[in-house]
């Protein structure tokens, strides 16, 4: 009967048809199959717009810009379909549907602390012994490393070409990729590099002494050119920093907090080195807490972490999570910059109780075993089936009888009050949202958090909590909107996805989420390949590890390499499905090494084939 309409209206019809039903309906006739093959640019670019794969009214070229700021997964897509089947792939894997590359690099002294530049291909890894090593992404050679002696075991920061690590003599460093400042494009904009004096931020001496003597060891060649390189930008110190007690880059923000001053977060733009702003965290208007709460005295802050946005800037104390606007005036009544406040005044076990649960979900596929690929003497790499890799959880409001006994309980007056204990807090990529964990393992998601500042809400009724199950430590949000990764006290690895049926591929989804409520179907995975709950505790002996990095295609963190093939081989050999989430620590097996390698799980596998879309739909 369609095929009755005239040929505009049945293509206005197919506009409102979502991927899975438009394979379905190449069988249907010969006729259908080749007005859909003859109008298929125009179809599949309705059916990008109506998953949300790419906005309206916007060209394939445009799309693909936009996605290689952070990837280059859509680089050589020429059509329409082509990018619905990859989102279509991706999004399957993501889901556990599909498969899942994993695997890792070999280091000889411990990896402490990295970053990955995706642009570049390179990882950036620090050692335990002191120094960094940049690394190629495809065969793990180096190709540009910082002497021991010059950065010792420390963390750092990479955004927007701009490196950001403390340096032994008290400030902080900025390194810049050197195929920016020596291969710039001239559309780029103009940054000048190094800074120069009189800048109080101007690169010193002592900088460019490394970058000789590192240079004299790694020319550049013509196979890399200056690729992985960096030369010295920026040096900030006095007199606006002593000691780095914590900070957070987010090109082109540098945003960081001194030992010498304990309450405020100090703005630099890295372009100049210029200070934007000093925002003081003060008290005097304190929006979102409970009526109850009082701010600890400066003396007695624990700042466990800080990040920023465009608008906003987040402090997360022990015992509660602090937002300021940045510039200063997010009120419309005239009245002081508002504090916003993520606070807490009952104890954590009854949040635990009250707070969303964690409800797993059987598999309904069988295990088929995995799919080795080639193997390099410096890394590894196997191709597994997600359905094996990835354990779903279902996030559900807890039992009703448990929120009835809660309601009835009895509260201790006069009791010690039990801090929250926050340990970590980050903004969405948009900045609209903000997530925080907390040890006792509890996460939060409060989405479009500014309306606290508008007066249009309080934290109470919009933060989302879901109890994990286990101590956190660390949280990520980058790369994905609506992704992010929990990382335990063990060192066991979450990814919550916030909204699961926001691209609408599943046959039987549809789009439940509200403006008020943006992330009605969070499902959360376990990743069992990266789980034993052994090797957290083992490593708390020594120097902590730290690094989790989120982007479009893939998770990377730090790992015990040599327990991920002992996972990926000898456990699927006798067919049993990893299950760590239920082991208890200390269950036998070999203990985890000191050592950490760079370790990953890439969601591309199906992407490079160029078969039919309904070879992944």
């Amino acid at each position: 009967m369609l095929l009755q309409f005239p040929t505009d209206i049945f293509l206005y019809t197919l506009s409102f048809t979502c991927v899975h039903d438009l394979c379905s309906l190449h069988l249907v006739s010969r006729q259908v199959k080749h007005l859909i093959s003859d109008n298929e640019e125009s179809i599949y670019h309705q059916a990008a717009v109506l998953h949300r794969f790419a906005p309206p009214e916007i060209s394939l070229d445009k799309v693909k810009r936009l996605e290689a700021r952070n990837s280059a997964w859509l680089d050589d897509v020429g059509s329409w379909k082509e990018l619905c089947r990859r989102w279509t792939v991706i999004e399957r894997n993501w889901d556990g549907d599909g498969a899942l590359l994993e695997g890792g690099y070999t280091s000889d002294d411990g990896v402490l602390h990295f970053k990955v530049d995706e642009e570049e291909r390179t990882v950036l890894a620090v050692s335990r012994s002191g120094g960094m090593t940049i690394h190629a992404m495809e065969d793990n050679r180096v190709l540009w490393r910082f002497s021991k002696d010059y950065l010792v075991r420390t963390r750092c920061e990479l955004s927007g070409g701009f490196l950001v690590f403390p340096s032994n003599h008290r400030g902080i460093e900025v390194w810049r990729r050197s195929s920016d400042v020596f291969s710039a494009s001239p559309d780029q904009r103009a940054i000048a590099t190094p800074i120069s004096e009189p800048s109080s931020s101007a690169a010193l001496a002592f900088q460019f002494a490394e970058a000789a003597l590192v240079s004299a060891h790694f020319p550049p060649t013509s196979r890399d050119g200056l690729r992985g390189q960096y030369t010295p930008h920026a040096y900030i110190g006095q007199p606006y920093v002593d000691t780095v007690r914590i900070f957070r880059v987010r090109s082109p923000v540098l945003a960081l907090m001194s030992i010498q001053d304990r309450n405020a977060v100090l703005l630099f733009d890295l372009a100049n080195g210029m200070l934007l702003r000093r925002i003081s965290f003060g008290m005097e208007r304190v929006l979102g807490a409970p009526q109850g709460f009082r701010p600890p005295p400066v003396s007695d802050r624990v700042v466990m972490d800080i990040d920023v946005s465009d608008a906003w800037v987040v402090v997360c104390l022990h015992s509660a999570v602090i937002v300021v606007p940045r510039d200063g005036h997010a009120g419309d009544d005239g009245q002081t910059t508002p504090t916003l406040v993520l606070a807490e005044d009952d104890p954590p076990q009854l949040l635990q109780d009250t707070a969303m649960q964690l409800q797993k979900v059987d598999d309904v596929q069988e295990y088929t075993g995995p799919l080795f690929m080639p193997q390099t003497p410096s890394s590894s790499f196997a191709c597994v089936p997600g359905i094996d890799a990835m354990q779903k959880f279902r996030v559900v409001p807890p039992a009703e009888s448990v929120q009835l006994a809660n309601t009835q309980a009895l509260v201790q007056v006069g009791g010690r009050h039990v801090p929250q204990c926050f340990v970590a807090a980050r903004f969405s990529p948009d900045g609209r949202h903000f997530a925080a964990v907390t040890v006792f393992g509890l996460l939060y998601v409060v989405p479009d958090f500014a309306r606290v500042a508008r007066g249009a809400a309080s934290f109470e009724d919009i933060a989302k909590r879901v109890y994990m199950g286990e101590w956190l430590r660390d949280l990520v949000w980058e790369g994905q909107p609506r992704r992010l990764a929990v990382q335990t006290a063990s060192e066991e690895m979450y990814l919550v996805n916030l909204d699961s049926l926001y691209h609408s591929l599943h046959p039987t989804s549809s789009a439940a989420a509200t403006a008020q409520d943006p992330f009605a179907d969070m499902a959360v995975y376990h990743l069992t390949d990266f789980s034993n709950p052994d090797l957290g505790w083992a490593r708390a002996r020594g120097v902590a590890f730290s690094g989790v990095q989120l982007t479009q295609t893939m998770l990377w963190m730090i790992w015990d390499l040599a327990l991920l093939r002992r996972t990926v081989t000898q456990q699927r050999r006798t067919g049993r499905r990893s299950s760590s989430r239920e082991r208890e620590r200390g269950g036998g097996g070999p203990m985890p090494s000191e050592n950490g390698s760079v370790c990953f799980i890439s969601f591309t596998p199906g992407l490079e084939s160029e078969g039919r879309i309904n070879d992944a739909a």
